[in-house]
């Protein structure tokens, strides 16, 4: 059995992560730079109107609005779940600490 490590700083671990586990969850590229996003800014509360602001600027978009329709299709998609009013992510998609990405061929 042959392992392939993926080389990965501290900074560009969570995207590589999302990237690496993004054949299960079927995001765009964008879907997956708003998910980074998120997860960077608000891991405990994401899409909090502040967060969403955030996001919004960082991203470069035109208004909140246009950041509601990712939100949407990331909610669809399972990646955010919404419970009593409050999103929450997906326990998949948050990257766990010392986690060494590899595949084995």
């Amino acid at each position: 059995m042959k392992v392939l490590q993926i080389n990965s700083s501290e900074e560009s671990f969570t995207r590589d992560y999302l990237s690496m586990i993004n054949g299960l969850l079927k995001l765009t590229d964008t879907e997956l730079k708003v998910l980074e996003a998120f997860l960077t800014i608000a891991p405990e509360k994401p899409c909090s109107p502040d967060s969403r602001k955030q996001v919004t600027g960082l991203l470069g978009f035109k208004s909140v609005a246009v950041l509601n329709n990712f939100i949407k299709s990331l909610k669809d998609k399972g990646v955010l779940i919404i419970d009593e009013r409050e999103y929450r992510f997906n326990p998949l998609v948050i990257p766990k600490k010392n986690l060494q990405l590899s595949f084995s061929l």
